[in-house]
């Protein structure tokens, strides 16, 4: 009995270093063949453009840029009595219009989720370009532009919505778990120092005929915007004057 019972033990222990040895390896699976590494994304320029076309095409589909009704353009027409809301009574865009909106309303809490979803999208481009061994200088300076002026847009209604809100410019979670709400004056610091930087890198022709992507004059056009929200006026008016003319 006591050698079949060390034998037993002798087995069992094996079974458990084998487990333990090969668990590596059997929780190693490839990823899907419709899914790329962070890495491979931006080690070829028309996956990093697909990686920003993505971003351009969640601001139009949620959040605060939404095209549809979901977003602030027409909630905030229903708010200030442009329009007159048609919806159901149980309808989240009634508050919108009655002037009777609650921190649980679905739309407020949906507006903060996607901006930070598409400042983190952005963050994620700008850091994965700069990175890149593959990319030309222009294509980095046209991905990371772009990047910058989104962060930037985002930023920029965030802060006209609920005052001191955190700017987020990294993709750590570490460091984005504890972040804090920023003092709108400093958010418009670097609003402007993203728009600033954004104008530098981006080309002043637009990258495609369809004119849907940013060029330098884009970020300018937003920049002098920001610098009449801030009082800016002389700054406002030259930057406004740049893009004019």
């Amino acid at each position: 009995m006591k050698t079949i019972h060390l034998i037993l033990t002798q087995w069992i222990w094996l079974a458990v270093l084998t487990a333990c040895t090969s668990c590596d390896s059997f929780v190693e699976v490839e990823l899907p063949k419709n899914q790329l590494t962070a890495v491979t994304i931006f080690q070829d320029y028309h996956t990093a453009e697909a990686a920003m076309a993505d971003i351009y095409s969640n601001l139009r589909d949620k959040g605060i840029l939404a095209g549809d009704g979901t977003g602030i353009s027409n909630q905030l027409g229903n708010y200030s009595d442009e329009m007159v809301s048609s919806e159901n009574p149980s309808n989240p865009s009634i508050a919108f219009y009655a002037n009777a909106l609650l921190p649980s309303n679905t739309y407020i809490t949906g507006y903060w989720n996607s901006a930070y979803y598409q400042i983190y999208a952005a963050n994620a481009v700008i850091e994965g370009v700069s990175e890149s061994k593959n990319l030309t200088d222009a294509q980095k300076r046209q991905l990371q532009g772009e990047a910058l002026f989104v962060r930037a847009l985002v930023h920029f209604y965030l802060v006209n919505l609920f005052g001191d809100v955190p700017y987020v410019t990294q993709t750590d979670y570490k460091i984005n778990s504890t972040v804090k709400r920023t003092p709108s004056g400093q958010v418009y610091e670097q609003i402007i120092a993203d728009l600033e930087n954004a104008a530098a890198l981006l080309p002043e022709s637009y990258p495609d005929p369809a004119r849907v992507r940013p060029n330098a004059f884009t970020a300018k056009a937003l920049l002098a915007r920001t610098f009449l929200y801030t009082n800016a006026y002389p700054e406002a008016s030259n930057m406004a004057s740049a893009v004019l003319n």
